[in-house]
């Protein structure tokens, strides 16, 4: 029987590498959302681009959100670098779990802050940050379950999913930007499409990750029964 081949197609550094260079847009944007909470609103009430009233009136859910957030972007590149789970299997160990509590949190968060702020657009928002937070939290269950189940290949992938499922207002704020700075302006509507093509663009490119990064499984069999 031939050995079978599991080797990643994509570089061991390559993926990493754009995990966190995209986890950089949120760590940054998240970084400059803490000071301006922290700051507070300025003497005449004006408040920046990216902060809302509501921020000042609830804060702990927001700063909770934007911790967990960084937290998440800051080890999940970690998680795919071959080296540091062949060589530091602990530190791999050790850091999943940080990062599917603040994965979790994240998440849950959001959905806490989607549920009793005030409501935005005309719900668009309300259901792509409810269904997207929803299946972050599925995909980090899931690739739980997988690796309790030792099932490795299972687990990267439901891991990958959530990842990118993380990433989305990264997208969302690199699809926002150009938009904003050539007119000026962003309607309730725009923003609204830029949020849901912001997740669906990162949930495509992970699923194209994940076919270039392993073999299908029916190759696998295939190349087990020769």
């Amino acid at each position: 029987m031939s050995k079978i081949q599991t080797k990643p197609r994509i570089s061991n550094w390559r993926l990493p590498l754009f995990l966190f260079i995209f986890g950089l847009v949120n760590i940054a944007f998240g970084t400059i959302q803490l000071s301006s909470i922290a700051i507070g609103p300025a003497a005449d009430g004006a408040l920046n681009e990216m902060t809302s009233p509501q921020y000042f009136i609830t804060p702990v859910p927001v700063i909770f959100h934007i911790v967990c957030g960084i937290f998440f972007n800051v080890l999940a590149p970690l998680q795919f670098v071959p080296a540091l789970r062949k060589r530091v299997p602990k530190f791999h160990r050790w850091s999943g779990r940080l990062l599917l509590i603040a994965g979790l949190g994240a998440a849950a968060s959001g959905m806490y802050m989607n549920q009793f702020f005030p409501a935005f657009g005309t719900g668009w928002k309300y259901a792509a940050v409810l269904i997207f937070s929803f299946g972050m939290i599925a995909s980090l269950l899931l690739g739980l379950r997988a690796i309790l189940n030792r099932d490795v290949k299972c687990h990267n992938e439901w891991m990958m999913r959530a990842v990118m499922i993380s990433l989305g207002p990264a997208t969302q704020r690199l699809l926002i930007l150009p938009i904003y700075f050539a007119t000026g302006q962003m309607s309730i509507l725009m923003i609204e499409i830029v949020m849901w093509a912001g997740f669906l663009i990162n949930i495509a490119v992970g699923e194209m990750i994940l076919r270039s990064h392993y073999k299908p499984r029916k190759a696998l069999r295939h190349a087990a029964a020769e």
